[in-house]
């Protein structure tokens, strides 16, 4: 078996998990389930595979709704106020949204001024890539989580039936390469979390995409 992360002790009692895909999606579900790591609630660590190589410097804008930062901004997570503050010190809360012509004329428009309306956060991709991985690099410190990058990381399958562990399985993936037979991962997994983006392989295959 293709050797990954070594277990915890008493790891095989608890929820072992894969997130397929290092974007924001991932990086953030990893994030959000680090925590749960360090209280023993589920095994660490947490097994990041990304095989994508993503543009750093993209400068392209994004919008992020308060109520998705809200659970960053309120938690005592230290890596989790790590990304709030880092994404609004390089962001602007803005008050008006909605769609304009080529030229900048208004088609509509919404207010988001007021207490009960939640705001958006505009900042470029680049800054909100950075602030995740910046968090998760800190929780990779911790032990809670492991990123599994580059061409050699890239998922190929869920190896169905081979557990001897109820309810797990192993990914299988292509670390020599697409014209080598796939590698079963040393560890099995109870969730894995297809967060590789509108062309995930998993979906495909498992969700009927």
């Amino acid at each position: 078996r293709r050797s990954t992360s070594s277990s915890t002790k008493s790891s095989n009692e608890r929820l072992r998990v894969a997130v397929v895909g290092g974007g924001a999606a991932g990086l953030a579900t990893a994030l959000h389930l680090a925590p749960l790591v360090t209280q023993g609630l589920i095994a660490g660590p947490i097994d990041v595979f990304d095989s994508e190589e993503r543009p750093s410097n993209r400068e392209i804008g994004v919008g992020i709704w308060s109520t998705a930062l809200d659970c960053f901004q309120r938690d005592t997570v230290d890596s989790h106020k790590l990304v709030y503050d880092d994404m609004t010190r390089h962001g602007t809360f803005v008050q008006q949204v909605g769609y304009r012509t080529p030229r900048g004329q208004w088609l509509a428009e919404s207010s988001l001024t007021g207490d009960s309306v939640p705001g958006l956060l505009f900042l470029r991709e680049m800054d909100m890539l950075a602030a995740l991985r910046k968090a998760v690099h800190l929780e990779v410190n911790r032990g809670n989580v492991v990123l599994h990058t580059g061409w050699n990381n890239k998922v190929h399958s869920i190896m169905e039936d081979s557990s001897t562990a109820a309810w797990s399985a192993p990914l299988m993936i292509q670390a020599d390469g697409p014209d080598k037979p796939p590698q079963q991962t040393e560890r099995d997994y109870h969730l894995i979390v297809a967060a590789d983006g509108m062309n995930s392989v998993l979906r495909k295959a498992y969700g009927g995409l």
